[in-house]
């Protein structure tokens, strides 16, 4: 792993994170109602009630400011990356050759391509966040490439859940049960994320709470923030980063972090749903 000291790579534009506190989701701050009209319809094919369909908000990252609205125009990007179209051919393959020279994401694309034959799931444009939905990934059209990167990073990890059938479900799980298989779900793709950027030699980028993770992996576990030379030595601090993240993901979600949508805790957000769908249960 390259050291945390290092500076990013300069064929990613990074961005810095805003604080933490506010929502760090991947998914987007209000495509919950494009999805939701777009899908309602075929909800009940995808296992009954709650998958990925259920992540309404920002979990994994806040997005970075807009800055006087000096981004490209609706209009503009109406024209160059209209909503549910698919991503250039070049920056597909510009993202996934990232990904792939990452062992993190890598081993989840692996997984993926073990379960489904190949990496042939769609990575189309939304209006608002970066999500996984089903077997597409969408990428949120306002954003800089670092922030496609860490967005992908993230949701494949949903993804793979997705495939092997293991996303919570209301309709199967109890409340406690369901919760954590969301939480866990949601903890995972971030620590898978920050590892892939680590390894990637990125140490600022707008993935939610990454460059407060880094400055803390650096000042509490200096062993783990060290280049490693030797393969074998970077994949072992490949799984030491993940384990050491995780505790301090799920402190962040659990006493910092709320929704940007509904500024509940995570927690209690999903506990909220459970409720909402079985109080919706005749």
């Amino acid at each position: 792993m390259k050291s945390v000291a290092k500076q990013n790579k300069p064929s990613v534009a990074t961005t810095n994170a805003p604080a933490v506190s506010a929502a760090p989701g991947g998914r987007g701050n209000a495509w919950a109602q494009e999805r939701l009209t777009a899908d309602r319809a075929s909800e009940e094919e995808d296992h009954g009630h709650d998958h990925e369909h259920d992540h309404e908000e920002d979990q994994s990252r806040e997005r970075p400011a807009r800055g006087g609205g000096r981004g490209p125009s609706e209009a503009t990007l109406d024209a160059e990356r209209p909503v549910g179209a698919a991503i250039p051919t070049d920056l597909r393959a510009r993202l996934m050759a990232e990904l792939t020279s990452a062992a993190e994401s890598n081993s989840v694309l692996e997984a993926i391509r073990e379960k489904q034959g190949n990496l042939d799931f769609p990575i189309v444009w939304s209006r608002r966040g970066g999500y996984q939905l089903r077997d597409k990934i969408n990428l949120d059209r306002r954003e800089p490439e670092s922030a496609w990167l860490s967005t992908l990073a993230h949701e494949i990890v949903h993804l793979k859940a997705h495939f092997y059938g293991e996303q919570g479900n209301t309709a199967t799980q109890g409340r406690e049960a369901y919760i954590q298989t969301q939480m866990d779900e949601e903890i995972e793709g971030s620590a898978s994320s920050y590892v892939t950027l680590l390894q990637l030699g990125i140490t600022q980028n707008s993935a939610g709470g990454f460059n407060e993770f880094v400055d803390w992996l650096a000042v509490e576990h200096p062993e783990l923030a060290r280049s490693a030379l030797d393969p074998d030595e970077e994949l072992a601090n490949q799984a030491e980063i993940k384990e050491v993240a995780r505790p301090w993901l799920e402190d962040h979600y659990r006493n910092e972090w709320r929704g940007s949508q509904s500024g509940l805790n995570y927690y209690d957000k999903w506990g909220d749903h459970w409720d909402a769908e079985h109080a919706a249960t005749p």
